[in-house]
């Protein structure tokens, strides 16, 4: 959004219409995000990918058609329906790097796998 720090992705929302969006995710091979409204949409378009939860329990948030990365359950809120402004960012709360990728590869079926 507006405001963050570029990550120099390949594609990246940056206030995109919402038909935009989706239409990104139309031609995507897979895609990831963190728990958002993407993952939330893509399910509508019936379009599975890859979600990363921190303090968000997959087994509220989540969709069964995604890989839903979680690192530990120890680090869920205990209050899943509060904002997040209501709760202090925990960056340890996210799976490691490794474990995305690998879940990338298996999602676009690596041939050196």
């Amino acid at each position: 959004c507006t405001g963050e720090e570029d990550l120099d992705c390949t594609i990246r929302s940056n206030d995109l219409p919402l038909a935009s969006i989706a239409e990104i995710l139309g031609k995507s091979e897979t895609w990831i995000s963190v728990d958002s409204f993407v993952p939330h949409m893509a399910a509508t378009l019936g379009r599975p990918g890859i979600v990363l939860f921190g303090p968000s329990d997959p087994r509220i948030f989540g969709h069964a058609g995604n890989v839903n990365l979680l690192r530990d359950r120890k680090y869920l809120r205990t209050k899943q329906f509060w904002l997040w402004s209501q709760h202090e960012p925990d960056p340890d709360a996210f799976v490691p790097a490794k474990q995305v990728v690998e879940a990338v590869l298996l999602a676009v079926g690596d041939p050196k796998r």
